[in-house]
């Protein structure tokens, strides 16, 4: 099977119906407690998946960080958060 439109199916104790494990994927700054980018819905995951999130850069230049998390719809407890540094300048021409 060609994992790009697989992932694993779930049974649940009390959900009566088969369910596809689903993710969100999404880039936030902790210093405002805000979104910085559209949450990425994945459903093709089965092992591994590259995707592209896209956000904006901040007005004033300098460095940032961000997280970027990714969070199950079918389990607790295996959310992922991993620190992004970024460094914003501005260009002259």
């Amino acid at each position: 099977m060609n994992s790009v439109f697989f992932s694993w199916k779930l049974i649940f104790l009390f959900y009566n119906k088969i369910k596809q494990e689903c993710w969100w994927l999404y880039v936030a700054d902790p210093k405002h407690f805000q979104l910085i980018s559209a949450p990425v819905y994945i459903c093709t995951l089965k092992d591994r998946e590259e995707v592209e999130v896209k956000f904006s850069a901040p007005k004033t230049p300098g460095d940032y960080t961000y997280w970027v998390i990714l969070t199950s719809d079918s389990y607790l407890d295996v959310d992922v958060r991993k620190e992004l540094r970024v460094g914003f300048f501005l260009l002259f021409y």
